[in-house]
């Protein structure tokens, strides 16, 4: 449903350099080892081959709207595995031929992927973040107003909206000082997510990395209380996968939010492991504590034969041992054998949500 598109670049394309205020032609474009001149998503990628980080108060511009925005570097808000992001301000420009207009400006979020060892251009998770946010729009769902290449760094930055908060830092907040979310609170971020998740299922989409740190919520302003789930770079559409799921990301979703199938081995899966997700997101929401806390066993990013065992009996432990009888296909899975070695107890989910009550 949803696919980079690459376009032959026209030679004589030309782009403005917010460094020295002049006007360059970008013609063939160089990506790893070859002259390609192709662009992404139809606007031009520039060079990639000098990159640099980007300094604070540093100007950014050229997007896909074609017109005069600029993005000033204020901070760095936040870093990851895809590269960095920083709070900017976007200053409003005229679309070239049009009558000239007052400068107004907002803040945004920029964030950059990393590349600085990169000869093949754009990271994969990049392209579908960029593909699917184009596309996907819903209240829920953070907005992405631009794609912006740097001129000679070849630097890309996706031009999101700001969001003051994750939900990961506020959820600690609020344990270090012991005190739970209000029950109206609980209820309007659960509301905000299921239906964003719902959005997302409904089209296709699988986001497969639902963590609070990838739920930002608005604390100030007109949109007070609003959440936004972001960071799509996980994310694939399901609707006709060419090969099985774990073909390309054998493992995917951060460990505590990870779904039973996922830690068995399964061949293929469907969008219930986003719902996993977000039953145990509900519950940090309720108890300002992770409800599956198993201890990471190092994988490989392309390895699905390493089993959990901790995170998978930090799970049985409170929900019960599986069995094909309560599980169909359970036998089906790669590591099934793996669970005659934990010893069988029955679910004690009502006992520790009621434990955990009696500390909020």
């Amino acid at each position: 449903r949803t696919h980079a598109s690459w376009t032959r670049a026209p030679s004589d394309t030309r782009i403005s350099d917010t460094r020295t205020s002049n006007t360059r032609t970008l013609g063939h474009t160089h990506l790893g080892h070859t002259h390609l001149g192709y662009t992404l998503l139809g606007h031009p990628i520039a060079p990639i081959g000098s990159r640099h980080a980007p300094r604070l108060g540093h100007v950014i511009g050229f997007g896909w709207n074609a017109g005069q925005d600029r993005y000033v570097l204020e901070a760095e808000v936040g870093r990851g595995t895809y590269g960095k992001v920083y709070k900017a301000q976007m200053v409003r420009g005229t679309t070239p031929g049009s009558e000239p207009a007052p400068q107004t400006s907002e803040i945004v979020a920029l964030k950059e992927f990393n590349g600085a060892d990169r000869v093949d251009g754009i990271p994969l998770s990049g392209i579908r973040e960029m593909a699917l946010l184009r596309e996907l729009k819903h209240p829920s769902l953070v907005t992405l107003h631009d794609v912006v290449v740097e001129p000679g760094s070849g630097s890309t930055f996706l031009v999101l909206e700001y969001v003051e908060h994750d939900l990961e830092k506020l959820l600690i907040h609020h344990a270090k000082r012991k005190h739970p979310l209000m029950a109206e609170t609980v209820r309007s971020m659960m509301w905000q997510l299921v239906s964003g998740i719902e959005y997302m299922h409904a089209n296709w989409v699988m986001h497969r990395d639902m963590k609070p740190s990838n739920v930002l919520v608005y604390g100030h302003g007109p949109h007070f209380g609003h959440i936004k789930i972001t960071d799509f770079g996980m994310a694939r559409i399901f609707k006709t996968p060419a090969v099985a799921l774990t073909a390309n990301n054998p493992v995917v979703a951060t460990l505590w939010y990870r779904a039973p199938e996922l830690l068995l081995g399964p061949r293929h899966y469907t969008p219930a492991i986003d719902v996993w997700a977000l039953g145990v997101i509900f519950a940090e929401l309720l108890f300002l504590q992770v409800l599956f806390k198993g201890k990471q066993i190092e994988e490989k990013a392309s390895d699905i034969k390493t089993f959990q065992s901790h995170q998978m009996e930090a799970i049985v432990n409170i929900l019960g041992t599986p069995d094909p009888a309560t599980w169909p296909g359970l036998a089906d899975l790669a590591h099934a054998n793996q669970l005659a070695a934990f010893t069988r107890v029955e679910s004690r989910l009502d006992a520790t949500l009621r434990k955990l009550g009696k500390l909020r």
